[in-house]
């Protein structure tokens, strides 16, 4: 990718707001976090991750997620970005947790990456919807997908996030599913595999 190239930021910002849930101001941040990676950074998986590595402790998860937007926003337009090559912490889920993540996959036909990409800043209040399926939330549905909207049950989400916040409300750019309980980055698409792939191994 040249560095050179002049980014539409004003689509990758409309796309924050509509698919991530940011306000303004966290907008502005996720744009000067990618500006800065793109300057100085190497573009290649192992490169960012490294360069993220060098800032202090305190930057480095924002820059993460905020890179993480970046990709999935430019596979969104058919632009193919280098993701941050991070070795995820091993996290102990419980199993009703993986259970009730794979209620939701099934049940939602999303893919495990969908659902990993997802925001609580995607909800969609309308009670006239949930009126009309009341054993269901309404979440704008992820980039990719050909749905409106993605309609995940109540019950097994609500499992996954007493797990991730306990009695915390999470803010709009909490992720449905973190990778560790209270984390602000999102449980990696792989990790959301592996473990569905054991859960249905142990069901067997």
């Amino acid at each position: 990718m040249a560095r050179t190239r002049s980014e539409p930021w004003k689509t990758f910002a409309t796309w924050l707001v509509a698919q991530r849930g940011l306000t303004s101001a966290s907008v502005s941040t996720y744009l000067t976090q990618v500006r800065r990676m793109l300057a100085h950074a190497p573009l290649t998986s192992e490169g960012l991750a490294e360069w993220v590595a060098t800032l202090p402790a305190h930057h480095r998860s924002p820059h993460r997620t905020a890179w993480r937007c970046y990709v999935a926003w430019s596979a969104s337009v058919g632009e193919e970005v280098p993701d941050l090559v991070v070795s995820e912490p091993a996290v102990d889920v419980p199993d009703d947790v993986v259970a009730a993540v794979a209620l939701l996959v099934s049940a939602s036909h999303l893919k495990p990456r969908d659902l990993a990409g997802m925001t609580w800043g995607m909800r969609v209040h309308s009670e006239a919807k949930e009126h009309a399926f009341p054993d269901r939330m309404f979440f704008t549905a992820p980039a990719g997908v050909t749905a409106d909207y993605a309609l995940l049950l109540r019950e097994p989400l609500a499992v996954v996030t007493r797990w991730a916040y306990g009695d915390d409300a999470p803010s709009v750019s909490a992720p449905l599913l973190p990778r560790s309980p209270g984390d602000v980055v999102p449980m990696a698409p792989t990790t959301v595999q592996r473990l569905l792939r054991e859960h249905r191994r142990a069901a067997a």
